[in-house]
């Protein structure tokens, strides 16, 4: 009976460092702007990013989905399934807490993972983005595809977004 209850306590323990492996966040600032990334430095893995420039107050989200929009190559030019070619029409569903936004994007083939890649541009000013630079808390979804991230640190959230409001 012992061994089991010290089992018990000891397997949250064992299996932190598996959820370490996770790339932290990292934000970078700088005189042009500002860019919130959970990439490994120096990696070619696929990474979502929040990015904006300090003049154009907004946010410029790029994610990555396991949903393959990408149908088939025609000629040298990605078609979904209705025979149109990429960047496809996307809606990016933008939540923080119980705020929620929805946005008009891009979607790409993203021929590294076989999924697809999705780009999207927000106001700062946007009720979603205000809730994200409290909280730290956001979730996208699109193609009915949520992403699922580990969470930001409301720190970097608020200075990523204290930049992208300027």
């Amino acid at each position: 009976m012992k061994r089991l209850v010290l089992a018990c306590v000891a397997l949250p323990f064992l299996a932190s460092p598996a959820l370490a492996a996770k790339p932290p966040w990292r934000l970078v600032v700088d005189g042009d702007g500002a860019s919130l990334t959970n990439a490994i430095p120096d990696s070619d893995d696929a990474a979502t990013m929040l990015q904006c420039q300090t003049t154009e107050g907004t946010v410029t989200v790029y994610l990555f989905l396991e949903t393959r929009v990408a149908d088939h190559l025609k000629g040298a030019e990605w078609v979904d399934k209705a025979g149109r070619t990429a960047p496809w029409s996307a809606r990016l569903t933008v939540t923080s807490g119980g705020v929620t936004g929805a946005f008009p994007a891009k979607a790409n083939p993203d021929e590294q993972s076989g999924g697809t890649e999705v780009e999207a541009t927000i106001p700062a000013s946007a009720p979603v983005m205000a809730a994200f630079a409290r909280t730290g808390a956001i979730h996208f979804t699109a193609f009915g595809e949520r992403v699922k991230e580990p969470p930001i640190p409301a720190a970097k959230a608020a200075g990523l977004m204290r930049v992208c409001r300027k």
